[in-house]
């Protein structure tokens, strides 16, 4: 590892986003200094390690000064996990490692990867003591949803992982894997069974926060040590700086973006990416999109 996770670092991250975190979007936020920390989409082990070139490809936007990085791993396979951190270890390109137990989708989720582990409390307590084992050292956590077909299965899960005492803070997304992103009521109170169930072990509350002042009240009414937002935080990028960002903020890291794309990695976002891009920024009220999409009809 880097460096060192404290509590402090935890606070506010910035959390997966499968197909959406591109290297220009990552650079971009580190450049206007919108998160002190992230967490990596996964990268997926399924029967070997993957080349070192690859790992550091898919690490290297997110590291700049003053950031942590905890790099999200995926697999089924205890050992080749561990040698998976064995492996980011030796490259020093994160300063923890987080266990992806949460993932909704169907296709992540065959051989109970992702969400899928859930089904499955023994498997993912012998991922997290095999890692533990071979790496006493290593800052490891993991990401769960509260169940896999109904939130009560946190009432079996969550004390199997903290009884392990091997992990250092776990997150929980507040809806069950069969919920996917539909809408849901009672975030607090789902996240203060949670707590309940976690005794001890630091806690990140993550699912629907889009402030920092919904975040920071999470925190106060749970006892959490943190919060997580992904893709409500694209929509409100400034969230982790100030209360609410502005559409001069949503337009600087628009711009941002665009030109680190183009400028720096000589890989332009298509009018395609634009659009989702500036969508996920600026939501029903996007200023680009009628002349993006007439642009886009265009170029068929």
């Amino acid at each position: 590892m880097r460096k060192n996770l404290t509590i402090n670092d935890l606070q506010m991250i910035v959390g997966p986003m499968e197909g959406v975190m591109t290297p220009a979007l990552i650079m971009a936020a580190n450049r206007l200094h919108l998160t002190k920390c992230w967490m990596t989409p996964f990268l997926r082990y399924s029967q070997e390690l993957c080349k070192d070139s690859l790992v550091r490809k898919f690490v290297a936007p997110f590291i700049a000064e003053n950031v942590k990085v905890i790099f999200q791993i995926m697999g089924n396979d205890p050992k080749l996990l561990s040698q998976a951190v064995s492996q980011i270890q030796k490259l020093q390109l994160a300063d923890g490692i987080n266990l992806n137990f949460g993932c909704p989708s169907k296709r992540v989720m065959s051989g109970n990867c992702g969400g899928g582990a859930l089904r499955d409390i023994d498997l993912m307590c012998r991922i997290i003591s095999t890692i533990r084992n071979d790496h006493p050292d290593v800052n490891l956590s993991a990401k769960i949803r509260l169940g896999y077909e109904k939130i009560e299965e946190m009432e079996q899960i969550i004390p199997a992982l903290v009884e392990t005492k091997m992990l250092d803070f776990l997150v929980v997304h507040c809806r069950s894997v069969r919920e996917k992103y539909d809408p849901i009521e009672g975030h607090s109170e789902r996240f203060k069974r949670v707590k309940a169930l976690s005794d001890d072990l630091p806690l990140i509350l993550n699912g629907d926060i889009d402030s920092r002042r919904k975040g920071l009240q999470y925190i106060n009414e749970v006892n959490a040590q943190g919060f997580m937002s992904a893709r409500p935080w694209l929509a409100n990028p400034f969230m982790f700086v100030r209360d609410e960002a502005t559409d001069d903020d949503k337009e600087l890291l628009y711009s941002t973006v665009l030109e680190i794309a183009e400028k720096e990695l000589n890989f332009p976002y298509s009018i395609g990416k634009k659009i989702e891009l500036s969508n996920l920024i600026f939501g029903s009220n996007n200023p680009y999109f009628d002349e993006l999409k007439k642009l886009h009809k265009q170029s068929l």
